[in-house]
């Protein structure tokens, strides 16, 4: 047993020490797609040896970005994985070893310890906080542009309330919140006339707390078919809460 619970403790190490806040291999890749400029600011020393990420997969055009099944596409997915599966099964894990880091909360008090720097900052960390607040309860409707209306309109609030520019808004919801790029994740339930799928939505800095699940519904009328589509926004509940904890703190600290 013994042996066991050695070599279990070095794979969780080795899983930990792929989070991109171990491993600047892994937030380089984490962060793309980018612009040269910025990657280059960056990561200088990651760009000065371009070769090697050539042959590791990733792609120099005008913007860099993973190649399509290349191994640091596969790296990327597997850093999602290896952060939900350490999430979830951590309780049960510290029974059996000594040692385990959750690299998603590290992940993120690193990020937010990085906006908080900004001038700023406090504010991008509280809209943070609001929307988590927000979405408590799902946003939930048949037409996709109405529930982007609805979220569109909280900002806008809270662009009015916090005193920042439409382009800070977009910036910290593009950073923190949504990204507009999205994982399918799973079918959460099908039937012979209906399909429940649930997508991932991503934030540059995969803070990835936004869900939306699509249900689509086949119809059949005479000669016609057709689909109907409805769409559920919503907060992943077990990352918020995480969040909420690290937000504190850092809101405390910035008190």
């Amino acid at each position: 047993m013994e042996d066991v619970k050695r070599n279990l403790q070095n794979l969780i190490n080795a899983l930990t020490n792929l989070s991109p806040s171990r491993n600047m291999i892994s937030q380089f890749i984490l962060l793309l797609p980018e612009k040269y400029q910025n990657i280059d600011t960056s990561f200088p020393e990651i760009i000065e040896n371009r070769k090697i990420l050539e042959k590791l997969g990733i792609l120099f055009d005008n913007k860099i970005s993973r190649k399509t099944d290349s191994f640091l596409e596969n790296l990327y997915n597997f850093i999602h994985e290896t952060f939900d599966w350490l999430s979830n099964e951590r309780e049960e894990l510290v029974k059996i070893c000594d040692n385990v880091h959750d690299p998603y909360s590290e992940w993120v008090e690193l990020v937010l310890r990085k906006i908080m720097k900004e001038p700023n900052g406090y504010k991008a960390l509280k809209l943070l906080k609001d929307f988590i607040e927000y979405l408590k309860r799902p946003i939930s409707a048949a037409s996709y542009e109405w529930v982007n209306g609805q979220i569109k309109d909280f900002f806008e609030k809270k662009m009015k309330e916090y005193g920042l520019s439409p382009a800070e808004v977009y910036r910290y919801k593009r950073l923190l919140i949504d990204n507009r790029d999205s994982t399918f994740i799973r079918v959460k339930e099908r039937y012979e006339n209906s399909e429940h799928r649930i997508y991932l939505r991503h934030s540059k800095y995969h803070i990835d707390i936004l869900l939306k699940e699509v249900d689509i519904y086949a119809w059949e009328r005479g000669y016609k078919r057709g689909y109907d589509y409805h769409y559920n926004f919503y907060i992943d509940q077990s990352k918020a809460e995480k969040i909420k904890r690290i937000l504190e703190k850092l809101l405390y600290e910035g008190d």
